[in-house]
């Protein structure tokens, strides 16, 4: 499995233990991304292709439409 992960400190907590869990962790910045606005970002993701993008923004499923997406995007909670 292909992940994604946010450019936020998630990311830093978050790579490493999935890397050891198996899977192939990339985050915006490794893929050269940082800075491109959620439209553009989950398009590329998704035409990447990654299998999921994890955020701890929980307002991305309702300002993006993610209904044509094959991606699946994981909304942590992170309080």
């Amino acid at each position: 499995m292909l992940i994604l992960l946010d450019e936020n400190l998630l990311s830093k907590k978050l790579k490493k233990p999935l890397f050891d869990a198996g899977y192939t962790v990339r985050n915006v910045e490794d893929m050269g991304w940082r800075g491109a606005e959620d439209r553009e970002l989950l398009a590329l993701a998704n035409a990447f292709p990654f299998d999921v993008f994890i955020t701890a923004d929980k307002n991305l499923p309702y300002q993006q439409n993610l209904q044509n997406l094959d991606l699946r995007i994981v909304a942590l909670n992170t309080k």
